[in-house]
């Protein structure tokens, strides 16, 4: 995880996310990474950091490099060409630094 969405966590940075919230894409997660490929055309990934809900990872948080994405399907994005990881997992987008999706509650209950 990079310092910037791990200081979107942090209690004492809460003011953070209340300035990012302006930039962040309404609907789902889905949306936000197809926003980034479609709409925004960005062709640098690995400015994008996705972080998912991963059981067993510490915090049950794990975080993904945008160049690992490999494709976006209907219900799920590939990671490394042969992981699947369903859209309902994922709880924070991030661009440069920025976050452009955050899942309701998902910043909660984190130090």
């Amino acid at each position: 995880m990079n310092g910037s969405v791990k200081e979107l966590w942090g209690a004492r940075n809460r003011c953070l996310v209340e300035a990012c919230s302006r930039r962040m894409r309404r609907g789902s997660a889905k949306d936000a990474l197809e926003g980034l490929k479609w709409k925004d055309r960005i062709d640098d990934w690995s400015r994008v950091e996705v972080v998912i809900r991963h059981r067993g990872a510490p915090r049950d948080r794990k975080s993904i490099a945008g160049e690992r994405i490999t494709s976006l399907g209907a219900s799920f994005f590939e990671v490394d060409g042969e992981t699947q990881v369903p859209y309902h997992r994922i709880l924070v987008v991030a661009y440069r630094g920025d976050v452009v999706y955050e899942r309701a509650g998902s910043s909660e209950n984190i130090s």
